[in-house]
């Protein structure tokens, strides 16, 4: 999934803004541009949720922190897609 996908899925509402100024924060202190910054982190592909916040925000001292977006990261499990949409034949008798 991309970044945008799971930003917009797995966050609420309140952690979606504390992410964008976190990470708008996290961009500027280290002297890059935030819009390319958040645009290329949107559009990036992840291979689960973990991957995409303990990224997010590991790279720069923020002033949440990064512990505080490592328990989001635990705290929401993305649904494994293969596990729900997993077809089992039908047996019949």
């Amino acid at each position: 999934m991309t970044g945008q996908e799971y930003y917009d899925h797995f966050l609420t509402k309140e952690e979606q803004d504390q992410w964008m100024l976190n990470f708008r924060d996290a961009c500027i202190r280290t002297h890059i541009e935030p819009h390319t910054c958040i645009e290329n982190r949107m559009y990036k592909v992840f291979g689960d949720f973990h991957e995409f916040i303990s990224g997010s925000f590991s790279w720069a001292d923020t002033p949440q922190g990064f512990q505080y977006w490592d328990v989001i990261s635990q705290r929401t499990k993305p649904v494994n897609k293969k596990q729900v949409f997993k077809m089992t034949p039908l047996k019949f008798m």
